[in-house]
């Protein structure tokens, strides 16, 4: 059966959505006609009505575009705490504090200086001479700048930079007591005695209570054997400098060698080293008194280890720390701290000796002996040739019997022995923090 499809309806009469879209366009039609009418009167209302609109728009935007902002430190309180534990002596918490504010304020000449000078004191003699660099960037005009670079090149044992340096601190301040002193003595250091005398002098005479020329002319008078001036020197200058702690190293070391006053000497280090608990240098003269003169190895140890932890690339506090180990039979640490002094450039025959002899002790390892012996042997000879600021002749001598004793049962080629072998021992290891 077929269906027919019913068709759709359609509405008869005028829609609804056409008559209000008649109507609205007949009132938007009406307002443009009123507002052109009305101009005058409009025009400050919706002028007024953007302004605000576009201040409220502007503010949003600024508020969500802002980041929260964060508090930042005031470098000033550091510098502040800094100087304050630097006049009590605290020298090891100085260095920390202006380490932190150095690094807000890179350009502060003086803080750089005190932290050079700190590093110094601690026996940081590497990091010293890394700061005494940044010192003189900061300011290459800076006189003190160029000053303490000299006294941290003169304690890496760099004397002719030390020299230039100095000099180029008094070309820019020639009254500069402070260079003058310096430049004595790396004069002195190096051996040019007439020179390092008459700065000295010049030093004193210009400043009798620097406390910097005190102190070089109390080392000096001291190697020269006057004693008893030197240790007036000394003294003068640690009480001006408020208790330096380089310069009470060596009145302690002066009062226990010149005047076998180890109780006194010991009190003076026992004094930094509350103040500073982490002073390479002095933890290394407390460790090496404590086992070569009071026979304590298990004192010496806990020192020098500390010394190790406080300064790792130390190398006098490494070697002392091998020596008091194979004296306590701990052959492997022993091993260990004498081949850390090898890797960190040591070039002392001593030290050499040292780490050959540990490997024989520990294992009867000849051949790894051998490569120790072998490399501080040249080095004994050419001292033996040429001198040594450290070793006597005496005690080159004696050691080179050693090497040629030790050597010989491992196949070591022969080496001429001295006519004459006087008696002697090893010295005093130099603290590179003094």
């Amino acid at each position: 059966m077929y269906l027919k499809p019913r068709r759709r309806q359609r509405r008869r009469g005028f829609p609804f959505r056409r008559l209000f879209g008649l109507l609205l366009i007949g009132l938007l039609g009406a307002g443009v006609f009123y507002a052109l009418q009305n101009r005058e009167t409009l025009e400050p209302i919706v002028r007024d009505a953007y302004a605000t609109l576009s201040a409220n728009v502007n503010d949003t935007v600024s508020t969500i575009a802002a980041p929260t902002p964060t508090p930042t430190e005031d470098p000033s309180t550091n510098l502040r705490l800094a100087e304050a534990a630097w006049s009590s002596g605290s020298y090891q918490e100085a260095v920390r504090l202006y380490e932190d504010s150095i690094r807000a304020l890179p350009n502060d000449v003086r803080a750089h200086y005190y932290l050079t000078l700190g590093l110094i004191m601690q026996g940081r003699i590497t990091d010293a001479v890394e700061s005494a660099e940044n010192t003189v960037t900061a300011n290459p005009f800076s006189p003190d700048a160029w000053a303490i670079r000299s006294m941290a090149l003169n304690r890496a044992e760099r004397y002719p930079d030390s020299i230039v340096s100095a000099l180029r601190a008094l070309e820019l301040d020639p009254e500069s007591v402070r260079a003058r002193a310096f430049l004595a003595e790396s004069y002195l250091d190096s051996g040019q005695i007439t020179r390092g005398e008459g700065e000295l002098e010049a030093a004193l005479e210009a400043d009798p209570d620097s406390y910097e020329a005190r102190y070089v002319s109390g080392m000096y008078l001291s190697s020269l054997g006057d004693y008893l001036t030197a240790r007036e020197e000394l003294q003068n200058a640690y009480d001006v400098s408020g208790g330096a702690a380089h310069i009470g190293l060596n009145l302690a070391r002066l009062q226990q060698i010149a005047f076998q006053d180890l109780e006194g000497a010991t009190a003076i280090l026992e004094d930094i080293l509350n103040r500073n608990p982490d002073n390479a240098a002095v933890l290394f003269q407390l460790g090496f008194w404590a086992w070569r003169n009071n026979g304590n190895s298990e004192q010496a140890e806990t020192y020098l280890r500390r010394c190790t932890t406080a300064a790792p690339d130390n190398v006098p506090c490494h070697y002392e720390l091998g020596r008091v180990l194979y004296n306590l039979n701990q052959t492997e640490d022993a091993r260990r701290a004498f081949e850390r002094v090898i890797e960190l450039g040591s070039t002392d025959p001593y030290h050499f000796y040292w780490a050959g002899q540990v490997q024989i002790q520990a294992s009867a390892d000849c051949p790894a002996a051998m490569r120790f012996w072998q490399q501080g042997m040249p080095i004994l000879q050419n001292l033996i040739s040429t001198g040594s600021n450290l070793y006597t002749s005496a005690m080159l001598e004696e050691l080179l019997s050693n090497y040629q004793t030790v050597m010989a049962p491992c196949g070591g080629a022969p080496v001429p022995l001295p006519t004459a072998t006087p008696e002697g021992g090893e010295g005093e290891t130099t603290e590179e923090g003094a």
